[in-house]
């Protein structure tokens, strides 16, 4: 599936370069009500960890029994959120099978003891296409990885909006961007106007 222009429905405003100082997304999007079950987001009102993703020694193939052992020892700590496939989890260096087998292999070994998030890379068709096979794995929801763009702060937010809008429309999952490029509060609460989006990742830098 490809980029529909015609589905750009961000308001003209976030045409313009936007200057920010600093970003609280838990105030902006508080009143928002999302249409997502209220189960899942108390589910993610706690510590997420963001799972290594171990190789063998040839570093040519995934390390999958050590994967599980790493699985087994932050459920046994006591995780209940779990990211599979994310920055820490090597996402870079994945291809779409590898990400598919860590996060079927993460939701067999949790076994239900643990959330897991399945993460998403920054290219819409490789992204749209892995979520039709984590919807098939029994995926509950995934991290989002916004258009990569080398600077921070976009000049035009419109993209970055109608990329999350597409991932939106393609799926049936709940999805929760990941805020990696400094965007303003209210561009998080423009974000909730997409009826997938359950929540954002936001570190809170200062840009």
């Amino acid at each position: 599936m490809g980029f529909d222009s015609s589905a750009n429905r961000l308001p003209p405003r976030w045409s313009q370069r936007v200057h920010v100082v600093r970003i609280s997304v838990s105030n902006a999007s508080r009143s928002i009500p999302m249409p997502h079950d209220t189960e899942l987001r108390n589910r993610l009102k706690t510590v997420h960890t963001y799972a290594a993703t171990p190789f063998t020694d040839d570093l040519h193939n995934l390390d999958l029994p050590g994967f599980e052992r790493n699985l087994e020892f932050l459920v046994e700590h006591g995780m209940k959120v779990i990211a599979v496939g994310g920055g820490t989890g090597e996402i870079e260096a994945l291809t779409l099978d590898d990400l598919e087998t860590l996060v079927g292999t993460a939701l067999r070994t949790v076994d239900g003891r643990a959330l897991v998030i399945a993460c998403l890379p920054a290219n819409l068709g490789e992204a749209i296409e892995l979520l039709g096979r984590y919807e098939r794995l029994g995926v509950e929801i995934c991290l989002g990885m916004p258009p990569l763009i080398r600077s921070k702060i976009p000049t035009d937010l419109s993209g970055t909006w109608n990329y999350f809008d597409q991932l939106g429309r393609a799926t049936g999952l709940p999805l929760m961007p990941y805020n990696t490029q400094g965007w303003p509060a209210e561009f998080v609460v423009e974000l909730a106007e997409i009826e997938a989006i359950i929540g954002v990742k936001d570190p809170c830098f200062v840009p």
